[in-house]
């Protein structure tokens, strides 16, 4: 089909393709036709597309038509594409008009052109569960809205390649089931607009809005309690890429695991033992241990931090065991009628110089331990 200078209004269904080089006008607002979509056929040409009523059109074909695409009521689903051969029209949601759209963020669910969402219009990806990609620049106008379902595990996403400009957005969270995720990515962004946005509704409790979660330029819904201070070293930056966040990991294969990386200020993707490992001298009749303790292991969620002491390298036993406190400790403490001092250093790690008495002991072993709260 191909629609020249006059333009077209009214239902249309295409199986072979569309060739739009003026203006076509899809009303969908009937009550025998409320919803539909375009069938296999995709909207080429130069020409633009409105959507006028108050039913839902949903576009699943990969359109390459250039104009500009308006939402003037009801809902325009993109679960295909809408990308211009040469360049991509503006995509501009009218108040009470609803744009949407679901894909998997490469070829499908995917609009080239830049987004307006006007006043009192809405963008919900979906239906249901889905994802909507931009690639260009997004923006919300004053008192719009961005509302995302979520369920126990996902929730719907707007991926924008350009600027996302969440100023004048209300964020409306609809919970299809109890949040059960540590983490719902609903946004990333290539630049943001906006530090906020202008209002949440129905976040769920015990979620926080982190705007640029694993300073990766995403949006997410976060566990308040999965924010530690130690999950929030793991994102870096380090010399090179983190691998394995989990604490007791050693991706760099040091021997140093990133739990002890973390509280010795060492870097997790580098051998670098030799300069974070606690120092032993023997001075007098006392064994001297020296390490360091960054302030961020100190912080609460804090990790217990102690030095454990044995005879034979065999057995470690708890009576030994010396719990490095937040100030020095004159003593004695445990079996070994230990001590420890803490230096504060400005923002660098502390110093902590433990002194352990040998006693009758012929020799001793210390090492570091370190133990997530």
């Amino acid at each position: 089909m191909v629609i020249g200078s006059g333009g077209v209004t009214g239902r249309l269904t295409a199986t072979t393709g569309i060739t739009n080089n003026a203006s076509l006008t899809i009303n969908r607002s009937d009550a025998v036709n409320q919803t539909g979509d375009l069938g296999t056929g995709a909207i080429s040409g130069t020409g633009s597309l409105t959507q006028a009523g108050a039913g839902t059109i949903t576009l699943t074909a990969s359109n390459t038509y250039s104009g500009t695409t308006s939402v003037n009521a009801g809902t325009l689903l993109v679960t295909g594409s809408i990308i211009g051969a040469t360049t991509s029209g503006a995509v501009s949601v009218a108040s009470g008009a609803t744009l949407g759209g679901n894909g998997n963020g490469t070829t499908t669910g995917v609009i080239g052109g830049a987004i307006t969402i006007n006043t009192g219009a809405i963008l919900a990806p979906g239906p249901l569960i889905g994802t909507l990609t931009a690639l260009g620049d997004t923006t919300f106008a004053s008192t719009t809205t961005f509302a995302v379902d979520l369920d126990a595990t996902t929730a719907d996403r707007l991926n924008v390649a350009g600027t996302l400009d969440i100023t004048g957005a209300t964020l409306n969270v609809t919970q299809l089931a109890p949040a059960a995720a540590t983490v719902y990515i609903i946004g990333s962004y290539g630049t943001l607009a906006g530090s906020q946005f202008a209002a949440v509704n129905g976040k769920p409790d015990g979620y926080n809005l982190d705007y640029n979660y694993q300073n990766n330029h995403q949006i997410a819904l976060v566990l308040a309690a999965s924010v530690t201070p130690y999950n929030t070293w793991a994102l870096g930056p380090f010399a090179h890429a983190l691998t394995d966040t989990a604490p007791g990991a050693d991706p760099d294969g040091d021997g140093v695991s990133n739990l002890l990386e973390f509280v010795l200020g060492g870097d997790p993707t580098v051998d670098d033992s030799h300069a974070i490992l606690a120092s032993a001298v023997v001075s007098g009749s006392d064994l001297v241990v020296t390490f360091n303790r960054s302030d961020a292991a100190e912080t609460a969620p804090a990790v217990t931090v102690m030095v454990q002491v044995s005879d034979d390298l065999g057995t470690w036993p708890a009576g030994n065991d010396i719990v490095i406190g937040a100030a020095s400790d004159a003593g004695p403490i445990g079996g070994t009628n230990a001590s420890y001092t803490v230096t504060e250093n400005g923002g660098a790690p502390d110093t902590i110089v433990v002194t352990i008495p040998n006693g009758a002991a012929t020799r001793r072993f210390v090492r570091i331990a370190a133990i997530q709260p």
